[in-house]
């Protein structure tokens, strides 16, 4: 597992994307994801419906229905509210790349939220993609744990991907085709 919470900016983007649109980031991830190693990658706090990014040469590489699409094989990880029904945060980017969320507001931490590296405080106000990503890290390392109790073995990075993903296993947001970032991870 990968550190989940980074988010770039790329030229002509009006705000935050995924870091994956940079292309040595993006061949890291793919190599990790090749090797078996999980990769749970935020999908930024921008706003941006990433259907339509475009990246330079004018493709669009986080659009699924794409030809231009590239996948390194990451969980890519948007954000919803803590309250039920969940639904999809404004700051949270969006569209067919996005796999699955976690909330995005409302999350309990240690540290003390941005004002320092303090070891003894604590926040209940973190949030954006930067919070949902380690949740569903934390789904993800329960799937690969119960999957070596029961001997066997671990999930490829695609079946952890698919299995967090599933829309028939796992939580739908309110109001799905608006929302777009996926489905919340049901570990039931």
């Amino acid at each position: 597992f990968l550190p989940p919470e980074p988010h770039t900016t790329y030229p002509g983007a009006s705000a935050y994307v995924p870091v994956e649109v940079e292309d040595a980031v993006f061949d890291a991830i793919q190599y990790a994801t090749s090797q078996g190693i999980v990769v749970v990658e935020a999908g930024a706090n921008g706003s941006v419906d990433l259907d339509d990014f475009e990246n330079l040469l004018g493709q669009r590489i986080l659009n699924r229905s794409s030809p231009d699409f590239r996948d390194p094989g990451a969980i890519m990880v948007g954000a919803g509210s803590s309250a039920a029904p969940h639904t999809r945060l404004g700051f949270s980017n969006f569209g067919s790349r996005i796999d699955c969320f976690a909330w995005g507001e409302n999350i309990d931490t240690s540290g003390d939220g941005w004002t320092g590296t303090a070891t003894n405080t604590y926040t209940s106000f973190f949030g954006g993609t930067s919070g949902a990503s380690p949740i569903v890290t934390g789904a993800a390392l329960l799937l690969q744990s119960w999957g070596e109790k029961k001997g066997a073995g671990r999930y490829s990075p695609a079946a952890v991907r698919d299995l967090l993903s599933d829309a028939g296993l796992n939580t739908a947001s309110a109001d799905p085709a608006a929302d777009r970032i996926g489905v919340m991870p049901d570990l039931r």
